[in-house]
């Protein structure tokens, strides 16, 4: 009796899915809970109740549906090979911490373990449980800073933080600069509302306007979207920005449910004037969440333009 409600399912899924995918408000949830591989069991699931029915065409169809979405959901998630190696100036780290529930120190010798130059994390728990000081035991000597919406960014260089506000309802951001090294560069830290039910329309509305400020810096755009990577509103990003897994990711990039994630939703993306040279996303179990690490080449936009201006003027008098 349940195979026809599956195939409602399904069938309506999969619709959505090749065509309006979460630009409708209340279909936007369906999209969001029928990732490939879910919609790979639904139609495993129908392939057997065919079986049952001793309907073996129809079985096999089905269960066909079922190896080819994972098939596809595999190869959109699995890099065996990014493009070589090339050193970089910094390594970035982000992670959604949890706000520490299943033990925060686990959760900050998991952050300190990269050595990164820079750190940012959502749901810190410093705002609910207290976590403020463990964060600063575990990285003595770096800088700390405490941001709206439960944040925390670490870093061996100088930053401050020159923007915050609202996504939407129940999402945030905060702008920081940060010099390392002599290079200066821009992050927007993020985190998304989860409701499946509220449309991601607003909050990616207003982080698109802040990004569109802040082009021409070094920036780095990362955070939990609570959208996954095929999601319509990332559409307008790949105009300006380069996903880091997309550009040199190794291995598996999923990032949440820990311990089976399935959908990619934890991201950093950078603009074209930084050096993607590495993305790798880590495993730990204090947090239903993976971590990105990033290695990057910063540089400093005011120092290119120089060059590039001079070269330019130098290519005139010849």
């Amino acid at each position: 009796m349940l195979r026809y409600p599956l195939l409602v399912i399904f069938a309506l899924s999969l619709l959505v899915r090749l065509t309006v995918r979460d630009h409708v408000n209340g279909l936007s949830a369906l999209y969001y809970a029928t990732p490939l591989p879910v919609l790979a069991a639904i139609a495993f699931l129908i392939g057997l109740s065919w079986f049952e029915r001793k309907s073996l065409k129809r079985s096999l169809l089905f269960l066909f549906v079922a190896a080819g979405a994972l098939f596809v959901w595999g190869c959109a998630n699995y890099h065996r090979d990014a493009h070589p190696d090339l050193p970089g100036n910094a390594h970035i780290f982000f992670w959604n911490a949890a706000r520490g529930k299943w033990g925060i120190n686990g959760v900050v010798n998991h952050a300190a373990a990269f050595g990164a130059d820079a750190i940012g994390i959502v749901e810190a728990g410093i705002e609910k449980n207290g976590t403020e000081e463990a964060w600063r035991r575990g990285f003595p000597g770096k800088q700390l800073c405490t941001l709206e919406g439960d944040m925390v960014f670490i870093t061996s260089g100088e930053a401050a933080c020159v923007e915050s506000g609202e996504l939407g309802r129940g999402g945030t951001y905060n702008v920081l600069i940060t010099n390392l090294n002599g290079n200066t560069f821009t992050t927007i830290l993020v985190d998304i509302d989860p409701n499946p039910f509220q449309s991601r329309g607003a909050a990616f509305a207003i982080l698109t306007r802040v990004i569109a400020t802040h082009l021409r810096d070094n920036l780095i755009v990362m955070g939990d979207f609570n959208t996954p990577i095929d999601s319509i509103y990332f559409d307008s990003f790949r105009r300006d920005l380069v996903q880091s897994f997309e550009e040199c990711g190794r291995g598996f990039r999923a990032t949440w449910p820990v311990p089976l994630p399935v959908l990619t939703i934890d991201h950093l993306w950078a603009c074209r004037s930084i050096r993607l040279s590495s993305c790798q996303v880590n495993w730990s179990r204090f947090s239903d969440h993976r971590s990105l690490i990033v290695e990057v080449d910063i540089g400093d936009t005011v120092a290119k333009n120089a060059s590039g201006n001079a070269s330019a003027d130098a290519s005139d008098r010849d």
